[in-house]
């Protein structure tokens, strides 16, 4: 047998035999050198090979070495690098990553699915933590409470925040999946859309004054009408913690409900309300938006991908005090393709927010913040963002962004 069909065939043995480590690779190379079965350069094309034929085949999840459990499983994330220029940060302005995310999801069966999803970005933040005790003076219960203060320490802290991490259970494919875990709660519009498509860098006021949390515990109940009546109808209901971040603080659960229709190919029209319980008294807070996404809105004269959402979030603050209105535009084209293909990943985008702290005040405190930026996708891997956000009130805490995003 001539020397070049021995290679072939060792590179065959090598990948169906699943030689899974360097190492064992490199024994055998090794021993096959001293035999004088293979010379040097014959060597170092058998590595080549047969390292390139066994990422194949594990790219496409096809090789017979990789185990069952490992074909099931997916890995995505995005990490998110950003720099920003605001004022209430006392002339700090910080190079920082904003997300560092991996996603995990492993399709257990026809029925069973597991994600989880980890974010680094915590480990550039210095918490120093103290603990104390605290005793009620109404119950003589006695907890430990812990106070953070964040300061500037050349040694970072290690912090990593879990995300979503949750079971779904599917009862009926169209009807009824039950999810156990920790998830985005079914609330609005940008609550649950993913921060990795986020058009700009900041979050409407609502994200942060209305919900405790963006993510919390709890059990949901999703699903849709079937068939051809799926786009029509699909709901999500949720029992929550809702006091705070994967914690509960209270013997109370919140509640949570989300209906949506896409009622025209890329109009979607949804409602949403939560309940919330403080202190034994429950206050509700609603959300109705409409969303058009397409990628040929001006068909008559070309393809110009389009986003356009309007939002509006009520009702009470986070801490069932205040009775809050915020009203979001939010406009994202893609014009420029029409002019040349290579211009088509340049995106203006604009929003145009109203946020009311307190509807009972006549709206003295009424903000108005208005965003103007770009994003550029120069890549499906890779987006840079650039943004200014404006406001009416105290014009100089206006705040400027520019994030790097790579997608994986």
């Amino acid at each position: 047998m001539s020397k070049s069909k021995i290679v072939s065939a060792v590179v065959a043995v090598l990948c169906i035999t699943g030689v899974a480590f360097a190492g064992e690779t490199d024994l055998l190379i090794q021993k096959l050198l001293e035999k004088n079965v293979l010379d040097g350069g014959e060597a170092q094309q058998l590595i080549a090979e047969t390292k390139d034929e066994v990422s194949k085949n594990l790219a496409t999840a096809k090789a017979e070495n990789v185990p069952t459990w490992a074909q099931k499983i997916t890995w995505s994330g995005y990490t998110q690098f950003s720099f920003t220029d605001n004022p209430t940060l006392g002339g700090i302005e910080p190079f920082m990553v904003k997300r560092a995310r991996i996603a995990m999801t492993a399709k257990l069966n026809d029925w069973a699915t597991f994600k989880i999803q980890p974010d680094f970005s915590g480990i550039q933040i210095n918490n120093a933590q103290t603990t104390g005790l605290v005793t009620s003076t109404t119950t003589g219960v006695t907890n430990a409470v812990k106070s953070t203060t964040n300061f500037l320490s050349a040694v970072p802290m290690v912090d990593v925040a879990f995300k979503e991490i949750w079971a779904d259970l599917i009862a009926d494919r169209d009807y009824a999946t039950f999810r156990i875990g920790q998830y985005h709660q079914p609330f609005g519009f940008e609550l649950p859309y993913s921060s990795s498509k986020k058009k700009l860098f900041d979050t409407p006021q609502y994200m942060t004054n209305v919900l405790a949390a963006d993510y919390d515990y709890g059990i949901q109940l999703w699903g849709n009408l079937s068939g051809s009546a799926k786009q029509y109808l699909q709901y999500r209901l949720a029992v929550i913690n809702g006091s705070t971040f994967g914690a509960e603080t209270n013997p109370y659960k919140d509640y949570s409900v989300r209906l949506c229709s896409t009622v025209l190919p890329g109009l979607e029209l949804s409602g949403s309300a939560y309940l919330r319980n403080l202190a034994g008294s429950y206050q509700n807070s609603e959300d109705l938006y409409a969303k058009y996404e397409s990628d040929s809105f001006f068909s008559l004269i070309g393809n110009c991908p389009t986003f356009f959402t309007f939002e509006v979030a009520g009702g009470y603050d986070k801490n069932n005090l205040n009775q809050v209105l915020d009203s979001i535009v939010t406009l994202e084209v893609q014009p420029f393709g029409l002019l040349a293909p290579c211009l088509s990943g340049i995106a203006p985008v604009l929003r145009a927010e109203q946020w009311d702290p307190n509807q009972n005040d006549g709206g003295a405190d009424v903000i108005n913040y208005y965003t103007v930026g770009v994003n550029l996708y120069l890549d499906p891997a890779v987006r840079i963002l650039v943004d200014y956000r404006m406001r009416d009130v105290k014009p100089e805490l206006n705040i400027a962004n520019v994030m790097v995003q790579l997608n994986y």
